[in-house]
């Protein structure tokens, strides 16, 4: 139980640290379209 626990708990963290990774790329790539629209 505790080694399923652990594993699924890994997984959570991978998934959730890629999905902010993802997110903080969006927002940089929104920013650079931005700056370039606007500048």
């Amino acid at each position: 139980m505790n080694a399923e626990r652990r594993r699924c708990l890994k997984g959570a963290s991978l998934y959730v640290v890629g999905g902010l990774a993802v997110s903080l790329s969006i927002l940089i790539d929104n920013k650079d379209i931005y700056t370039m629209t606007f500048v």
